[in-house]
């Protein structure tokens, strides 16, 4: 009853009007298209010219937010690229929020009372939540510049450990490549000795091996009371790997004392076999020096891509949820409720939708679908009538051509069974005639077999 005085009302306020609106401004026509409305009728209904001017608003104001968001996060992603691009890309994601917002406002299901029904909250409930995504979606990289300051700051100390981490691992690398060209040095001198025949190169093995591991030793004590490569006291991973060395070359020594021990100084044999011998630790040193500088080669190219990768979209989105974290209350709160008004935005259009009584407009469009609706049904309607006329048409034909058939047939029948009936009396007679002369000519057989039959 309320809903029929509504559409009354409307059709009074239309009907009090001079003539039909034709233009209602350039502003609200902009906004209406935005909402989607049809602005023809709405053109008639003045007091809802507000309602949907606003609901417009809110739409084309998010695709712009929407568009600006995803022109500066893509801005990141493609940091070399001209500057058309993050300009064409926000453009068309504006406009794909801009149709996405226009399709959810108005495809909402709507009693047209103030008050949100369960029907309206669960009809609605995917279309608010895909807002709420959009919100976060739209807001993250608003944020992303909102905090650049604090962002940039965060990077610069992420940088700096990246910094450290590379520079502890070259430095250690480069402590390794120059021991290992110490070694080959010692057992190039050994060699050139063992070569001229001057045992003194066997025999000196034992102190320069006494000299080497005095120095690995001095090495591991620096290192674990904080003097040493990495400057930071305790048994960490390089005290670790000296201490190794130390029990290598500990190794080494003992064998080299027992060695020289059994080995005669004039035993030119033993000075052949050094000599191989040292040849090969020299190829082993150079094998162990190319791995070496490999590894250096590697740090430095994991410290370069460290650090460029810190510039990026990803590494920005990290820092912010660093800063903005539960440890720092203010920029948390500050973040937070950034979200929040970027999800109300989505959100409010659809809760509006809900809770807007219905006005004018709302009573012409209704009235105007039920007038479409009742010309398809009857549209409908005629086809049925249609089809149903055609149906029983073929079927009357049908009937009347079988009942001609039938009647044709039986024509048909009557004269064959006439013909039929002639033919056996032709036949009967000229029967009866053929037995007539056979009696005739012997009348004796037909006696004696009219007898037998007897």
């Amino acid at each position: 009853m309320s809903q029929s005085n509504n559409i009354k009302s409307s059709h009074k306020e239309i009907s009090n009007s001079q003539q039909p609106v034709e233009w209602a401004g350039f502003l609200n026509e902009f906004l209406w298209i935005c909402a989607g409305v049809n602005r023809k009728m709405l053109r008639q209904c003045p007091s809802d010219y507000a309602k949907y001017a606003g609901t417009g608003g809110t739409i084309l104001f998010t695709a712009i937010m929407a568009a600006i968001s995803g022109g500066y996060a893509i801005s990141f992603v493609f940091q070399d690229a001209p500057l058309y691009v993050p300009f064409i890309f926000g453009l068309i994601w504006g406009l794909m929020i801009f149709n996405l917002d226009r399709f959810m406002v108005n495809t909402m299901y709507s009693d047209g009372k103030h008050t949100i029904s369960k029907a309206e909250f669960w009809g609605g409930f995917p279309r608010i939540i895909l807002a709420i995504f959009l919100g976060i979606v739209i807001s993250t990289p608003l944020e992303i510049r909102i905090f650049q300051d604090k962002i940039k700051s965060q990077l610069i100390i992420d940088q700096g450990k990246v910094g450290d981490d590379v520079r502890q691992a070259h430095d250690l690398l480069y402590q390794q490549r120059k021991d290992i060209e110490d070694q080959i040095s010692t057992r190039n001198n050994q060699l050139t000795d063992l070569r001229a025949g001057r045992l003194d190169g066997v025999s000196g093995r034992v102190a320069d091996k006494e000299k080497e591991l005095r120095e690995a030793e001095n090495r591991l004590y620096n290192e674990t009371n904080g003097d040493g490569v990495t400057k930071k006291k305790g048994y960490g991973p390089a005290a670790k790997q000296l201490e190794s060395q130390v029990n290598r070359l500990k190794g080494e020594l003992a064998n080299l004392r027992n060695e020289e021990k059994q080995n005669n100084a004039n035993n030119q044999a033993y000075i052949k076999q050094r000599t191989v011998s040292v040849q090969n630790e020299i190829e082993e040193y150079n094998r162990r020096l190319k791995e070496v500088d490999e590894k250096i080669k590697e740090v430095e190219s994991q410290g370069t891509e460290g650090q460029k990768a810190l510039t990026g979209f990803c590494a920005q989105i990290s820092a912010l949820n660093e800063i903005a974290s539960l440890e720092n209350t203010s920029l948390f709160l500050a973040r937070l409720f950034i979200s929040l008004l970027f999800i109300a935005i989505e959100v409010i259009p659809t809760l509006f939708k809900m809770m807007v009584s219905s006005g004018p407009y709302d009573d012409m469009l209704l009235a105007e679908k039920h007038r479409i609706k009742a010309l398809a049904d009857r549209k409908i309607q005629e086809v049925d009538d249609y089809v149903q006329n055609e149906i029983t048409i073929s079927t009357e034909k049908n009937k009347t051509r079988l009942e001609a058939e039938l009647k044709a047939n039986e024509d048909i029948l009557k004269k064959l069974a006439a013909a039929q009936a002639e033919l056996i009396e032709v036949a009967i007679e000229e029967w009866r005639k053929q037995e007539l002369e056979k009696v005739k000519s012997n009348p004796s057989i037909y006696i004696n077999s009219t007898t037998n039959n007897a």
